[in-house]
C-alpha cells in the first residue's frame, strides 16, 4: 500500500514539474555592424542639367551627368558646391543647379516628413507595448489555466487514493470483527 501510494506521489510530482513552464526574459544585448555609414541630408530636385563631379572643381574627372528634375541626395555644403552621396560615392554639383526656392521647399518637405515619422514612431511604440502587455498577460492565462489543471488532477488522484485507503481499512476493519 506504501508503495502504491508513494509511486502516486512521485508521479504527481513528476507532473507538476513538467507541466509548468517556466517564463523567462532574456535581457541580452544587440549589437549592430559598424561597417555600415550613415549621412544625415535631404533630397533635392535639380533645377537644370548638370553634372556631377568627384571633386568640388569643375577641371575634375569622373562623376556623372544629371537631368533636369532629377533627385539628389545633398549631404553637405562647401564653397558653392552640394556634396552629394549617389551609388555609394561623394560627388559635387554646383549650388546654382538647385534653385534656392527649391531648396527651402525641400526643407520644408523633410521637416515635415520628419514630424509625421515621428508621431508614427511613438504610435507604433504603443502599439507595441500593448502587444507585449497582451502577451505577457496571455502567458500567464495559460499558465495559471495548467497549474489550476494540475491542482484538480491531483485532488482528484489524492480523493481516489484517499478512497481506496478507506475501503481497504474498512476491509480490514471487518476481516478483524469477523
Amino acid at each position: 500500500m506504501r508503495r502504491v501510494l508513494l509511486s502516486l506521489a512521485v508521479c504527481i510530482i513528476c507532473l507538476v514539474l513538467n507541466a509548468v513552464p517556466v517564463m523567462a526574459a532574456a535581457d541580452e544585448g544587440v549589437s549592430f555592424s559598424q561597417d555600415m555609414q550613415s549621412f544625415s541630408g535631404q533630397v533635392m530636385t535639380l533645377s537644370q542639367d548638370t553634372r556631377a563631379y568627384a571633386t568640388p572643381d569643375e577641371s575634375s574627372t569622373g562623376g556623372r551627368a544629371f537631368s533636369k528634375g532629377e533627385s539628389v541626395y545633398v549631404v553637405g555644403e562647401t564653397d558653392g558646391w552640394y556634396q552629394i552621396f549617389y551609388k555609394g560615392e561623394n560627388l559635387y554639383i554646383p549650388v546654382s543647379s538647385i534653385n534656392s526656392e527649391d531648396a527651402e521647399e525641400a526643407q520644408a518637405q523633410a521637416q515635415a516628413l520628419a514630424e509625421d515619422v515621428e508621431v508614427e514612431l511613438k504610435n507604433a511604440e504603443k502599439r507595441d507595448t500593448v502587444e507585449i502587455e497582451n502577451a505577457w498577460r496571455e502567458a500567464r492565462s495559460r499558465r495559471n489555466a495548467t497549474i489550476w489543471r494540475i491542482v484538480i488532477g491531483v485532488l482528484v488522484v489524492v480523493s481516489i487514493v484517499v478512497s481506496v485507503i478507506v475501503g481497504l481499512k474498512s476491509k480490514e476493519v471487518e476481516k478483524d470483527n469477523k
